[in-house]
């Protein structure tokens, strides 16, 4: 079980002495190491014949896995692949728990109670207590040395000893002998849904006498079954009543509950007041997170702005009040860009950029910091801003001198604003054309796709881009070029043969932005197919099965795309790998009605880009539809 540093010291005794159903504690016995986990899966990883007839639903997931071909005959050993249902719970192991390289090395059980855990262990002793309604289950635990035999699974008894699983109901059918995995109370959030079987048993831990405690549930009750009203009260009473991480944990999950956390407001506008400033930084957060529900929160936010005694405090409540999205909190944004405090320029600056043209009244302002920074990071945000909030290209002169600035970054980002106002900023198309040229290369790359959007030129723009990427060696540099392709779009498809290659590599971002730009390309992208199709087939990663797939929708309408991204959103664990399959089933339309079911559950999802491309996915494949959410339903800001 994984805790935030000094965060999960209230659940340190708590764990020493693991819990059942009811919350009951059961002793450590000095040779037997007994914990007691409320669980929903036990992988059975044997080969161990069972019954035919299991039950349909249960709370303990059965899933039998051939051991790993070999070579032929072969011996040797060969490194573990975690299934997919696994994956998410070994991307959570530290490297000393993935593999210690030594059956000789030393593993102590007893002291992984806090510890993130997914543990193999042999079924040994299985009682069910009907008058409970619950079953116990002994399990030796077998201690995984993250090698395999070409044919079995290698154990150790190093690290051995007993523990108990406590599962709700009875009747599993769970073979003694079989070797299982176990996974412990915080995985149920990770198995999400699927983990329904548990609501009863994790409601009833709802009034544990440990506060802290009670949120741990409140989180994963909520990440399994999503009913705002179970666990928002848990959450209220955490904040107003708990201890100070109590309060910090608190304020976190209802950040993560983003839009569906409404009904806080009211105790996050008291918590403003909390005497933690690192808890304070987390409110201001969680009611920037809810949106424009929040918008009560305006007045308490400006005066935290004004008036916190800590600057980071102040830049998190300056950032709440962009996602919040009320333009009534644009005077209080510009006020802000005269703070002494980078951080809290920087976060305004980012808060205006998300207005857009509705707050161009912020414009003489952000002209004014990025003529008198130092080429400091605030003079980046500043000219980001400027390309999204002026409506008429009036800041046109101040980012043509930007252009000239010694600082290559300072250069980069007043060509990428120039690029983002396009034609309304046609009189810098000769400086950005001399900028062609320039030393840097992502001040070169940002030149070309700035001078493309500005004069619609696109050949020199596109030889000067596929030459950066020719001779790109830094992962940076090829992302930059990339991404300017796929901006240029169909315009850049001379650039198809220097794609291609970027399809194969280990570095993900520019594998998915190479998708991308072959996808926005379109048909003359075709000789990509191939690559694409191999993606699609073969990688591991939902991320880029993903984006193969909808670039192979654009180039030749692949009938298989679909399916692949209906995959993805059913299955995956991966936020990126969701907002991206969500943005390309949006794309397609009404086409995609049959996604319509697997979208709605991610409008709860715990990141808010997750939440924001489903809820635009929604509104392009069911503009008016019936199963559209409900109005009433809090959705975010839309933007």
């Amino acid at each position: 079980m994984a805790f935030r540093s000094a965060k999960g010291r209230a659940f340190a005794e708590r764990w020493r002495t693991l819990i059942d159903l009811q919350g009951r504690t059961m002793n450590v016995r000095k040779k037997t190491v007994a914990f007691l986990f409320l669980i929903t899966g036990l992988l059975l990883l044997a080969t161990v014949a069972v019954a035919s007839t299991l039950p349909a639903v249960t709370a303990v997931e059965h899933v039998y896995r051939r051991g790993p071909g070999g070579p032929g005959d072969a011996l040797g050993t060969i490194s573990y692949t975690p299934s997919r249902q696994e994956q998410p719970f070994f991307n959570r192991l530290a490297a000393d728990e993935v593999a210690t390289g030594s059956l000789a090395d030393d593993y102590d059980i007893s002291a992984k109670d806090r510890v993130y855990v997914g543990w193999f262990g042999i079924v040994r002793v299985i009682a069910e207590d009907r008058t409970a309604d619950r079953t116990l289950v002994t399990v030796e635990h077998k201690y995984f040395d993250a090698l395999t035999d070409a044919h079995i699974q290698a154990v150790s008894f190093n690290g051995g000893g007993d523990f108990q699983v406590v599962l709700a109901g009875t009747g599993y059918r769970i073979p003694p002998l079989s070797l299982v995995q176990v996974y412990a109370i915080r995985a149920l959030g990770d198995i999400g849904p699927r983990a329904k079987p548990a609501t009863a048993a994790l409601k009833s831990l709802l009034t544990d006498e440990d506060q802290g405690f009670r949120v741990l549930v409140a989180e994963t009750l909520w990440r399994i079954d999503q009913q705002p009203d179970d666990v928002i009260p848990v959450f209220i009473s955490a904040l107003e009543h708990g201890d100070e991480d109590t309060r910090y944990e608190a304020a976190e999950e209802l950040k993560a509950m983003g839009p569906w956390a409404a009904p806080a407001v009211p105790a996050l506008l008291r918590a403003l007041k909390d005497t933690s400033w690192a808890n304070r930084c987390a409110v201001a957060e969680a009611m920037g997170e809810i949106g424009p529900a929040a918008a009560s929160a305006i007045p308490a936010l400006t005066n935290t702005i004004q008036h916190d005694e800590k600057p980071d405090v102040q830049g998190y409540a300056t950032e709440a009040l962009g996602k919040i999205g009320d333009p009534a909190a644009i005077p209080v944004l510009i006020a802000a860009l005269t703070s002494d405090n980078d951080f809290v320029r920087s976060r305004a600056m980012e808060a205006l950029e998300e207005f857009g043209h509705a707050a161009k009244a912020a414009v003489p302002a952000l002209m004014q910091a990025v003529k008198s920074d130092e080429s400091n990071a605030c003079t980046l945000f500043a000219t980001m801003a400027l390309g999204s909030v002026d409506a008429d290209g009036v800041s046109t002169p101040v980012l043509i001198e930007a252009l000239g600035n010694e600082n290559a970054t300072t250069r980069r980002f007043a060509a990428y604003a120039l690029g983002c106002l396009g034609e309304k900023a046609g009189a810098a198309e000769q400086a950005l054309r001399d900028r062609l040229t320039d030393s840097d290369p992502g001040a070169r790359i940002a030149a070309a796709q700035a001078y493309w959007s500005v004069s619609g030129k696109a050949d020199e723009a596109v030889s000067v881009v596929r030459s950066a990427l020719q001779v790109a060696i830094d992962g940076p540099t090829r992302i930059a070029a990339i991404d300017a392709l796929e901006k240029i779009g169909p315009a850049a498809k001379t650039a198809v043969p220097d794609l291609i290659p970027c399809l194969d590599g280990n570095f993900h971002t520019a594998v998915t932005s190479a998708a991308d730009a072959l996808a926005k390309i379109g048909p003359d992208a075709l000789p990509a197919v191939p690559a694409l199709t191999n993606m699609l087939e073969h990688s591991e990663y939902d991320e880029v099965r993903a984006c193969a797939a909808r670039a192979l929708w654009y180039i030749n309408g692949c009938e298989r795309a679909l399916p692949v991204l209906q995959d993805v959103l059913r299955n995956s664990s991966h936020d990126w790998g969701l907002t991206k399959a969500a943005r390309a089933v949006g794309e397609m339309g009404p086409q995609a009605v049959e996604c319509v079911p697997l979208l709605q559950p991610l409008l709860k999802h715990n990141e808010s880009f997750v939440r924001d491309a489903a809820k635009e996915a929604l509104r392009q494949i069911e503009p008016h539809g019936s199963e559209a959410p409900k109005a009433d339903a809090p959705l975010g800001n839309g933007r």
